[in-house]
This record gives C-alpha cells, structure tokens and sequence, in this order.
C-alpha cells in the first residue's frame, strides 16, 4: 500500500475556499445524500437517478450536484485526500475567488469530458475525482517542486517517502491514461473524467501564466530560476520570499529589547538550541555603535566593488564626508552604503543612485537583522525535502523553507560555508580543515550544493556556485573572518528585504 499523506512547502494564509469545499462535500455525503451507513442501495441508486449527472439526460444541474456526491466513505475519503494536499496550495496562488471558480469550472470540463465518451450511458457520474484532477493539474504548473509525502506499507516495511510534485501529478496522469486506454468506463471509475479535469486545470493555468494575469507566485518564476540553473543569489536578486514577518522583526535587537520572545514556547531539546533561540547575544565590534533605532539603513541590492568611484561622489556630497572616507567605508561595508540616516537623507539617497543605476533598499534600523555568532559544522546531509546539520553532538534538521541564506566564500585561503537558519536563528559554518571539506565529505557537499543551485530555489551566493562548477573566486575571496562577516551582513539585510517585500 503507498498512499499520499501531505506535502510540503504549505502556505502561509488559511486556505478557506478549500476547507470549505472539504466540508461540503462530507456534509453533503453525511447528511444530504444517502449513503451506506443510512440507506440501502436501491435507495442510493434511485437518488442518484435523480439528482446526479446522467449522461444520456444531460443537466447542467446534474453536473454541478454531482460535483459533491459520493459513492461510499472510501471514494469520499481518497477524493478529499488530494484535495487536502493540493488544494490549499493552488488557492494560495490563484485567490480564493479564482480558485472557487477554477474548480467548480474543472468540475464541468471533467463531466464534459466523460460525457463525449458516454452520451447513450445511463450510469449515473458522481464524485469530485473530476474537479479535483483539475486542481492536481494546477498543482503540477504551480507547485512543481513541492515534496508529497507518501505512506508506504509492505508486509513488514512501513515508512514514508517523499517525491516531487511534479512527479507524483505525472505519474498519477499517465495511471489515469493507462487505465482509459485499457478500461475505459469499466470497473466503476470514470478515467475520461480526470483525465478531461487534469488536462482542463493544466491548460486553464498555464494560460493565467502566459497572460500575466495568475499570482505572482506562480510557476513561470520557478521555470525561469531552473533554467538559469539558479544564477547566483549576489548578483540576481529575485528569488521569492519564504517568509515575511508581518510584526516587528523577532531578529531584530530593539525587538529583543521589547521581549518579543517572552509569549514563545521554549524549545524542548539541548540548551544550544534554547540559547540560540531565545536571546542570541553575539553583536560584531563593527556592528555595535550602529543601527541606531528610528533611522534608515541604505543597502545596495547587488554588489557593488565595482561601482565604487562612482558611488562614493555621491555619498560623500549627500554626507559630508570626504570622497576618500566615503570610498574607505564603501570597500569596507560591500553593500552597506550608509548608515543612520534620517528620512530625508536616505531619500536623496536613494534618488541620486538611481540616476548612476544603482538599486538600493531603504530600510529602517529597527527592520534590520544581527548577525548571529558561528557554530562550527561536523558533517552536512541533505535530501529533497532539505538537509540535517550536525555540530557539537547535535543535529538539527530544517526543510528548504526554513533555510535563510547559503554563504560560500574563500576566508584567508580557506574555503568557508555559511548556513543561515530560521527558528532558531542562527549560523552554522564549515571551513577548510573541518571534517565537511575533506574527502570524501567535499565531494558530498559540493552535491548537496549541486543541488540546491540545480533545482531549489533558496538564496545563495555566487561562490556556492564556485564550489560545485570551479572558477575564479574573485570577489568572494576575503582577507579576515570580520570581512567575510560584513559581507555576509549585506547578504542578510538583502534576503531581509526580499522577504519583507520591498521591490
């Protein structure tokens, strides 16, 4: 037996149209319809004679009743099931007023489909397998790489796995497909129907995608990042947030001084995670006398080495500050162009860089995240739904999602790699010299790299890249541990930014 069970990512906002449909479908099922359990099945059938859809007597209002009618608790049951795990998802990306529609119009699609094939059948055509193949058909353009989890029991093998949602979708599609061709309508099961329903979904979306006019989340984006095999997060800013903090940042150390941990659950497992969690204290020398609250952070949104005899002209006249200062701080900072500025300053700011083509972010101070302090990594793991760090006798596993940023970069000739994570909030680093980077452990992280560039989108540097492809390190190459931490401060305020939606 090998059953879905969920999926991951989930999205952040309650899917209502979806627990809505789940719930009128079991009401309908338990106390509208006769079902087994309050009817016999003469009583079932002439029911669904009269109400459901029926082919050779054609009704758009046996279509639409049919939709929510089921055969038994078992065809109810496997039906909400994919409902449950891909529906949610498909209404996080399409509204919730577009997915009402979208489904109740593959609901049609589905019926239509069946009834081409059967016009002279006087079977009665019930259940929402059809409607919700559309939905799976969206999921496969929208969530391609979501991870279902699957349920598995072989006489004495019971676990779980994980697989693609583009693989599971496809897989259940060529399944319907085969069937058709051998079965048809036979045994009960109206493979013609989920095949209209999926075929309909897929197409429907991938027209929305076309015409610009679906969710900003949508596929195209994911499609767009697999082709350019993930370019490097330091110069292609545009990987879509996982999280945005709709409060004060709980990273922040002005939130820390408001107690902003104080209603959190404290975690049940080794006081490095509590300490981590809690309140982290690690606050670099350069970062101290800084972000003072109340005022704006200026940070350019790629790198700017390059650019800095252009720059710092126009920071200096804005600040005050000699061109040699300004020049001084830009080498210093990477991509903090100014900080502590009032309003009106950053405002200036933020204008005369764009006449030069310079993006930046305005951030306020309070917005800004720390950097936290450095746990040094054993050994790394990772699989598709994400990767198992250890450290000090510990592991600790997080999912794609719950992976901040990925750092690699040559620190005083020693390749180094930075993993930042959400919840708790912290850094775990390998370098040269650590049991990650010698061999064969190299070789398998430069595939756990490997794969993050090739398939998931995750913020990463580009000298992740330069650890799994080889070249020049160039300007990810530093001098001292305190640059590579500057550095990686730009790359945090910049994935900081993304995430709370400033474009």
């Amino acid at each position: 037996m090998i059953i879905p069970i969920g999926d991951i990512q989930k999205p952040e906002k309650i899917p209502y149209v979806n627990y809505a449909l789940l719930g009128i479908n079991i009401l309908v099922y338990l106390f509208v319809q006769p079902n087994e359990l309050t009817a016999d099945a003469d009583a079932i059938h002439e029911f669904f004679k009269h109400y459901a859809f029926v082919p050779a007597e054609f009704s758009l209002q046996g279509i639409l009743f049919s939709m929510f009618m089921h055969a038994g608790i078992f065809h109810l049951a496997g039906n909400m099931l994919f409902l449950w795990i891909a529906g949610d998802n498909v209404e996080d990306r399409l509204g919730k007023i577009g997915y009402f529609f979208f489904y109740i119009a593959c609901g049609f699609a589905a019926s239509m489909a069946h009834f081409l094939f059967n016009m002279e059948s006087l079977v009665p055509c019930i259940g929402a397998s059809g409607a919700i193949a559309g939905v799976m058909g969206a999921y496969f353009l929208l969530c391609p790489r979501n991870q279902v989890r699957f349920f598995y029991w072989m006489f004495f093998f019971i676990g779980t796995f994980y697989v693609s949602a583009r693989v599971a979708v496809g897989f259940w599609f060529v399944e319907q497909l085969i069937m058709f061709l051998v079965y048809h309508a036979g045994g009960g099961v109206a493979f013609d129907a989920h095949l209209g329903g999926i075929v309909f979904g897929f197409l429907v979306v991938l027209a929305l995608i076309k015409l610009g006019i679906a969710s900003p989340y949508l596929a195209a984006e994911h499609y767009r990042a697999s082709a350019r095999r993930v370019s490097s997060f330091a110069h292609d800013h545009r990987g879509r947030p996982f999280i945005q903090y709709p409060g004060p940042n709980p990273y922040s150390r002005y939130s820390r001084r408001r107690s902003i941990f104080s209603d959190r659950p404290p975690p049940q497992n080794a006081d490095w995670l509590h300490n981590a969690y809690a309140s982290p204290t690690y606050t670099p020398p350069w970062q101290q006398a800084t972000t003072a609250p109340g005022l704006f952070t200026i940070v350019a949104r790629k790198p700017i080495l390059n650019r800095i005899a252009d720059i710092a002209p126009v920071v200096a006249s804005l600040t005050g500050a000699t061109p040699d200062v300004a020049s001084h701080a830009l080498r210093t900072n990477y991509g903090v162009i100014a900080r502590d500025v009032s309003g009106e300053l950053a405002a200036s700011l933020e204008a005369s860089l764009a006449q030069i083509d310079v993006a930046v972010f305005v951030m306020k101070n309070e917005d800004l995240i720390d950097i936290p302090p450095v746990r040094e990594l054993t050994n790394l793991t990772a699989s598709d739904p994400g990767m198992t760090l250890y450290f000090d006798g510990s592991s600790l596993s997080k999912r794609r999602d719950e992976i901040f940023l990925v750092v690699c970069g040559v620190v005083a000739g020693a390749p180094t790699l930075d993993i930042y994570t959400y919840e708790p909030w912290a850094r775990f680093r390998a370098s040269e010299g650590s049991h990650v980077f010698e061999r064969p452990t190299l070789s398998n992280i430069r595939s756990i790299m490997a794969r993050i560039l090739h398939g998931h989108n995750m913020a990463v540097n580009r000298g992740v890249k330069v650890l799994v492809d080889g070249g020049d390190w160039g300007d990810v190459a530093f001098s001292s541990h305190e640059d590579f931490d500057r550095y990686c401060y730009w790359l945090i305020q910049v994935v900081n930014a993304r995430n709370r939606g400033m474009t």
